[in-house]
């Protein structure tokens, strides 16, 4: 007994999805998108020194940083560190001097 899992059931190359400019210095390729779950699986590029306006949190988000480094309120995060943002928090995102690679999934989005 077990469950059947087929990798081929959904393959794309994310080089081929075009960018999505969310505001200066911050762009998006949303990977796979679920509208019955509301949920989504992307990829966030922000700028060297990009600071977000300050945003509150409509779920809970799930954020990889694939390259460089952020910081909020509650610390400095760098490469290979995964974090959650807990529905309902708010925070002012600062990116450091590289720039930074998310993979964020969530809901809710844009904040």
């Amino acid at each position: 007994m077990g469950f059947e899992f087929n990798m081929a059931d959904l393959h794309f190359k994310a080089d081929e999805i075009a960018w999505k400019i969310l505001r200066e210095g911050l762009r998006t390729k949303i990977l796979f998108k679920d509208d019955e779950k509301n949920l989504e699986f992307h990829i966030t590029e922000c700028s060297p020194n990009f600071v977000s306006p300050k945003h509150s949190h409509k779920n809970d988000e799930w954020v990889y940083i694939l390259k460089g480094s952020m910081s909020d309120e509650t610390g400095t995060y760098n490469e290979g560190e995964f974090i959650v943002n807990k529905k309902g928090s708010s925070h002012t995102v600062k990116v450091g001097a590289s720039g930074c690679l998310l993979m964020v999934c969530g809901s809710g989005f844009p904040y």
